[in-house]
């Protein structure tokens, strides 16, 4: 405010409030007098009284429900229509290659997965690699 006062409202009062000094110019510190007004203490979880909520009626409920399985249907129709794409691409690709289009179909699935996934090598499992090498050579 211009006047160089500030004016916190509270439900309960009205509190005049000296000016700021300048390190306090963050509205979210303010002096302890005022803080003690801010909020109520806090209750422990198990005496608390719950929250009043306005129960839905069972008109709002249903259409509610109806929204929910329209969306639901809606993403059914479309991974349906992914799934068929991804099994015609299959076919077409056993066609070349001259395997099932199960296998093709299912290639084309974990392929996301697969090309994510890539790990390198470390030096301990290439130790244990040549250990074991050698073991079974040795046999």
């Amino acid at each position: 405010m211009s006047s160089g006062v500030e004016f916190i409202f509270f439900t309960h009062s009205l509190l005049l409030i000296q000016p700021m000094k300048a390190k306090e110019k963050d509205p979210y510190h303010y002096p302890r007098s005022v803080r003690k007004f801010g909020a109520p203490k806090r209750v422990p979880w198990r005496t608390r009284q719950a929250r009043v909520t306005i129960r839905k009626g069972p008109i709002e409920r249903a259409q509610i429900k109806a929204r929910r399985q329209a969306r639901k249907e809606v993403s059914r129709q479309g991974i349906k229509s992914a799934e068929a794409a991804i099994f015609e691409e299959a076919k077409k690709l056993s066609a070349v290659r001259g395997d099932t289009p199960l296998q093709n179909y299912r290639m084309l699935l974990q392929r996301a997965r697969i090309t994510q996934s890539r790990r390198n090598v470390s030096a301990w499992n290439a130790y244990l690699r040549q250990e074991v090498k050698k073991r079974n050579d040795g046999m």
